[in-house]
């Protein structure tokens, strides 16, 4: 029983890409949490991928647990992920961690980068005083025409921006 279910942990986690790609948005992050190991816990990070077919539906591309998120961690997990079929990369998104950005242009060269708004946005909230904080969502918000996210009872697929079907 623990072989096959062995065997279905594997084809979930390495499943190959080709066929459900292109994939022409994708966006790269790390959850960091405690494990316990050898009796003790300690921290672990989650390197993950999510990625938007030209159908407009996400998918997981790949999980990928690692000691610390370093730039060898990063280029191993997109590199598996373009030999398992990633293609079609047109925009990445993440946060401004230099290895992952390096390990990005190095797998993935034909595609653009873009420091993920959300982690900008977090990251500049831990400068600015809690009194701006209502300003400064305003400020973020306002270029792209934004209104506070509702949650919708009923997910439908995700629409990459204009001009970037291929």
């Amino acid at each position: 029983m623990a072989a096959e279910l062995d065997e279905h942990v594997a084809s979930f986690r390495n499943p190959p890409l080709g066929d459900a790609g292109p994939f022409i948005f994708v966006a790269a992050d790390a959850l960091t949490m405690k494990v316990r190991e050898g009796g003790r816990v300690v921290s672990a990070v989650v390197l993950t991928a999510t990625g938007v077919n030209a159908d407009g539906h996400r998918e997981v591309l790949g999980l990928r647990v690692a000691t610390c998120e370093s730039g060898a961690a990063w280029n191993e997990f997109l590199a598996d992920l373009v030999a398992r079929g990633l293609g079609g990369v047109r925009l990445v998104t993440s946060d401004a961690h230099t290895g992952l950005v390096e390990a990005i242009a190095a797998n993935l060269p034909a595609a653009t980068w873009q420091r993920c708004p959300t982690h900008y946005a977090a990251n500049l909230m831990t400068v600015t005083p809690k009194s701006a904080w209502p300003a400064l969502k305003t400020m973020l918000h306002a270029p792209l025409g934004l209104r506070p996210a509702r949650r919708s009872s009923r997910p439908g697929p995700v629409r990459p921006p204009p001009g970037l079907h291929p």
